[in-house]
């Protein structure tokens, strides 16, 4: 299978090489602790398959410099996308947290590596803020009944609706082990709400805490059937000011990132008349067994698929918000040709350089990528081959970069399983070539 590395710019340090199959999960996370000698990482027996409400996995860490490996905890609270949300705790670095499952409900732990302790809080996690006092969370018994990648473990039937009524964004005391929900989502629903809402079923998704730990962005997510369509939200980090984002009628959003503590970029696709008017049939569709609702199931049969994103135009852009008199307004499009699939993004602390990972190409690899915000010039630095794409367990590159941005982690399956790789990044090399 494909691997072909730009040595010029980058040096491949670390592969993951066992029996196991074994990543880490979403982009924006600390994978390699601060003294860059340890890569978190989720490891199973098995791949290449949905999950199940029986499976669990090991939670563990790799000493970079010798290769082994250090068992932490198993757990059953995991997907392929986003792994148990285990992560570095940002004030210890011997301490990790990561999700799980008790009694019929999500919970987390927060592990010290040294000596094996562990501290159950009785609410799960999605993000930790920078001083790791907190974290930031979603209802995840809410998760199985909607996209949200489809936690197996806990099926609370409560929360098959289209509106839970305590749904909404938590913050969480991690030492205290108390929690406060600081976003409703009845709010989110009730800003600029079209009249269909009432017909879609509502939930909310990614949330990202910007680095001086005072604000989050997050999508609101609503469906139709099949169809869902996805709006940007950002709030203070005890749920104040909450804004929602414009451009979401006129753009399909994808993910996003950081860029510094008061800008942000979001991949957009911007839509074509197909799909708004298909849109706007959808949510017309007041019932499972409507004529709209058949529709909705055949385009996304892979023939037709195939036809509808052909209909898509070639306005693919990574959107650029910055604060503005306390108002998050868009400043900036990178539209390069770099950036004709969506992707993973995130930026160095200085908020200047972007890396970013893209979904399979037309040559089905997927590509690593480093972009200057100054200069609007990027390089492609990596392409891996992804031949899980489509899999239930496909395998995204969801490029973590490490603390001061010298080392990059990524997922990959470019061997037909799940494994990581770990990265320098030739930052003098690069500059040269896209800085100028």
């Amino acid at each position: 299978m494909t691997k072909r590395i730009n040595e010029k710019y980058i040096k491949q340090l670390f592969e993951t090489d066992t029996d196991y199959s074994e990543w880490f999960g979403y982009y924006n996370y600390d994978v390699i602790s601060k003294d860059g000698k340890k890569m978190l990482c989720n490891r199973a027996t098995f791949d290449a398959r949905a999950i199940t409400s029986e499976d669990t996995i090991d939670l563990g860490w790799y000493d970079i410099t010798t290769g082994d490996w250090h068992f932490i905890d198993s757990t059953d609270s995991f997907n392929w996308q986003q792994g148990a949300m285990l992560q570095w705790m940002p004030n210890d670095g011997n301490k990790v947290i990561y999700n799980i499952s008790r009694d019929n409900h999500f919970k987390s732990i927060i592990c010290d590596i040294r000596d094996g302790s562990k501290r159950i809080i009785d609410f799960p996690t999605y993000c930790v803020t920078p001083d790791g006092k907190y974290s930031i969370s979603l209802n995840y018994e809410r998760c199985y009944w909607c996209r949200a990648y489809h936690y197996q473990s806990v099926k609370n039937p409560k929360y098959n609706v289209q509106v839970a009524e305590d749904d909404g964004i938590f913050k969480v005391n991690l030492e205290t082990n108390t929690v406060k929900r600081i976003v409703k989502i009845q709010d989110v629903i009730a800003i600029d709400a079209p009249e269909d809402f009432k017909i879609a079923k509502h939930w909310l998704e990614h949330i990202m805490i910007n680095k001086a730990g005072d604000r989050i962005v997050f999508l609101h997510r609503y469906s139709y059937g099949n169809a869902y369509s996805t709006r940007m939200f950002i709030c203070d980090i005890d749920g104040n000011n909450l804004q929602l984002i414009d451009g979401w009628k006129e753009n399909d959003w994808s993910h996003f990132g950081w860029k510094g503590n008061r800008a942000f970029a979001i991949y957009s696709v911007k839509k074509n008349a197909f799909q708004a008017n298909y849109a706007k049939s959808v949510q017309k569709a007041k019932s499972k067994f409507s004529i709209m609702s058949i529709i909705n199931w055949l385009v996304h049969l892979p023939g037709l698929r195939i036809i509808k994103d052909k209909l898509k135009p070639n306005e693919r852009y990574y959107k650029v918000y910055e604060e503005e008199f306390g108002k998050y307004i868009f400043i900036q499009n990178y539209d390069n040709k770099l950036f004709n699939i969506d992707g993973h993004p995130s930026f160095t602390d200085d908020g200047r350089y972007m890396i970013t990972d893209s979904y399979p190409d037309s040559d089905g690899n997927q590509r690593l990528m480093v972009f200057d915000s100054q200069t609007l010039k990027g390089i492609i630095i990596a392409k891996l081959a992804a031949p899980l794409s489509g899999n239930p367990a496909s395998c995204d590159l969801h490029p973590k970069l490490s603390y001061g941005a010298k080392y990059v982690a990524v997922d990959t399956a470019y061997l037909g399983k799940h494994h990581m790789i770990l990265f320098e990044l030739k930052w003098d090399e690069i500059k040269k070539q896209i800085s100028r």
